[in-house]
């Protein structure tokens, strides 16, 4: 009845053709190349076949309809439309769409709720579109985000702990800095606490104690600065201990002491090194005060080494040659003590090993 299945009415023939052309060939000669080659079986089911698909193809044998049943027991979601926006196909499980949603679904999907997706694609004549179900993958998301959440919340709790136990050490070496301060400088202080718990009743004996203890508190303070700095890197400036010896050196002056200092030199050396000086400095000066009415230093710094040289006239009391043995001996370091009638000669040397500034 279609003009154009009547132009292919012929292909059915090809295949008839074919078989009459090998079974006249395997009577005229059964053993010929033909024959030999394709065996007789295999040539009746090629034919066989193949004049099934020509008849369907001629549509004198019926096939592929029933369009709109195909789609209904089908599982997807999924219809077709025309380009005048008519749907021809739709299947039970496709959802309600509009045309301007079909078309517009080609360039990019749209989501139509929050667990189903349109998706399309032009064909010959109109427009093709299915849906995806997204609903696991949201699920999915959704336990990834939580996951993700939890995980943000534990990274919180691990950066939280990780800042306590680093304030807890920062506070820990902070305490035991302080204390290693308090216990350095315990002689000065428990010296000063006496001169304040004690006042004397003389108003020019009350002067002169707080004189005293401003000598006292200048070495506190700047021992304890000098530690401070030690702690914060191996090695400081010598400066600081020429900083130090001047500023007690005032307050002995205020006290009435004649006072000179003279420095050469200057270098970065270990703060246990710029400490220990300044300890024997401090101690020489507490144990001839009072007592001595003029004091000379005289510091030398080289990369090298620190040399410190004292000399007091008429000391309440004389160092010890061994005092802070213990401390010199692993430094390398010499103190020599000597007393000519009423004047002390102290020499310190340390091999600091220093750097330049």
């Amino acid at each position: 009845a279609v003009p154009g299945n009547r132009r292919k009415i012929w292909l059915p023939m090809i295949p008839l053709i074919i078989g009459i052309i090998y079974f006249v060939s395997f009577f005229v000669n059964p053993d010929g190349l033909l024959i030999v080659t394709f065996k007789i079986p295999e040539i009746v089911s090629f034919i066989f076949a193949a004049f099934m698909e020509c008849l369907i193809l001629t549509h004198l044998i019926p096939s592929n309809d029933n369009y709109g049943d195909f789609w209904n027991a089908s599982s997807i979601g999924a219809g077709i439309i025309d380009k005048n926006g008519k749907i021809k196909y739709k299947s039970e499980q496709s959802v309600s769409v509009t045309a301007e949603q079909v078309i517009k679904a080609q360039k990019q999907a749209i989501l139509l709720d929050d667990n189903v997706v349109l998706c399309s694609h032009a064909i010959h004549g109109g427009f093709c579109y299915w849906t995806k179900d997204i609903s696991e993958i949201n699920q999915l998301n959704r336990e990834l985000s939580d996951s993700g959440d939890i995980l943000t919340e534990e990274n919180a709790m691990l950066d939280a702990e990780n800042k306590l136990a680093e304030e807890r050490i920062r506070i820990e070496q902070q305490n035991k800095l302080y204390d290693d301060i308090a216990k350095s400088v315990s002689p000065q202080l428990d010296k000063l606490s006496k001169l304040i718990d004690e006042p004397t009743q003389s108003e020019s004996d009350f002067e002169q104690t707080m004189k005293y203890a401003c000598i006292l508190n200048s070495y506190i303070k700047r021992h304890s600065n000098i530690l401070l700095l030690s702690h914060q890197n191996n090695r400081i400036s010598s400066g600081e201990l020429c900083l130090a010896i001047s500023e007690s050196l005032e307050y002995v002056r205020l006290y009435g002491i004649k006072a000179n200092f003279d420095y050469q030199g200057e270098s970065l050396s270990d703060g246990e090194y710029i400490l220990l000086a300044y300890e024997v400095f401090e101690a020489a000066l507490e144990a001839a005060i009072p007592g001595t009415d003029a004091v000379l230093v005289n510091l030398k710094i080289s990369n090298d080494y620190i040399r410190l040289r004292i000399v007091m006239n008429s000391p309440a009391e004389i160092l010890s040659q061994d005092f802070m043995a213990e401390k010199l001996s692993p430094l390398c370091g010499t103190l020599e003590v000597e007393q000519e009638q009423d004047t002390e000669y102290i020499s310190l040397v340390l091999h600091s090993g220093g750097e330049n500034i």
